[in-house]
């Protein structure tokens, strides 16, 4: 191994020694990380029993994952999944919230279900969630 090389490597061990130092005391202190809970992600609103059971089917048929994340579906899908789960649960303010959710624009999840009625894909998903 040349010189070069192994000056940076000295340097890694260095960074990685201070590195688990402040790990070290982190623990020491009990400063530990804490959990992100369900209750921390999902909404109140969809924490309802009415809404469980909504979300066994959607999850079951692979549309949301645990944490109500929309799996594989474009900005079209999702915008009709928005429509769909409100209009099941009753859901007021149903951009905002799932935009949140998803960490997307709210108004682009509305103009995209929009923009999907004109489409074939749109409305066999909308049929697919009407025979979940």
């Amino acid at each position: 191994m040349n010189e070069k090389v192994m000056m940076k490597l000295v340097k890694v061990v260095e960074i990685l020694n201070e590195v688990m130092e402040v790990l070290g005391n982190q623990e020491q202190v009990g400063s530990r990380p804490q959990t992100i809970t369900n209750e921390d992600v999902v909404p109140e609103v969809l924490r309802t029993p009415d809404a469980e059971a909504l979300h066994a089917k959607l999850n079951g048929a692979g549309i949301v994952d645990v944490r109500w994340q929309s799996v594989g579906l474009s900005n079209a899908e999702k915008g009709t999944l928005v429509e769909y789960i409100a209009e099941k649960l009753a859901i007021r303010n149903k951009w905002k919230l799932f935009g949140k959710l998803w960490e997307t624009d709210s108004e682009t999840l509305r103009t995209s279900r929009i923009r999907g009625l004109n489409q074939d894909k749109t409305w066999q998903f909308r049929k697919t969630l009407e025979d979940l």
